[in-house]
C-alpha cells in the first residue's frame, strides 16, 4: 500500500485555504480552532497497523500545515494530543 501523502495534501490544503479566506474577512472575530482531536494519540498507538503507517506522512504534513497557517492573532488553537490513558491499556504497553 502506498503513502497517502500526495492525495491527502491535495485535498486538505485547498480546504484549509478556503477556510482561511473566510477567517481573514473577519479579523476582529475571535476563533477557537480544534485541531485533530485524538489523532495524535492514535498515531502513536496504531502505527503497527499498515493503514496508519501509510497515513503517517500525510497526517504529519497536513497537521503541520494547519498549525502554521492557523497561527493568527484572532485564532486560538486547541491541539488535542490525547492523554495518558491512551498508553495505559495492556495492549499498548509495548508501544
Amino acid at each position: 500500500m502506498q503513502s497517502l501523502l500526495p492525495s491527502t495534501v491535495r485535498k486538505t490544503v485547498p480546504r484549509l485555504n478556503r477556510l482561511l479566506l473566510v477567517l481573514a474577512a473577519y479579523p476582529s472575530v475571535r476563533v477557537v480552532a480544534v485541531v485533530e482531536p485524538d489523532s495524535l494519540a492514535n498515531l502513536v498507538t496504531n502505527l503497527s497497523d499498515s493503514n496508519c503507517q501509510n497515513a503517517q506522512a500525510a497526517y504529519m504534513t497536513c497537521t503541520t500545515y494547519v498549525l502554521k497557517t492557523l497561527t493568527q492573532c484572532n485564532i486560538w488553537l486547541y491541539l488535542d494530543a490525547g492523554h495518558a490513558g491512551w498508553l495505559g491499556w495492556t495492549s499498548n504497553l509495548q508501544r
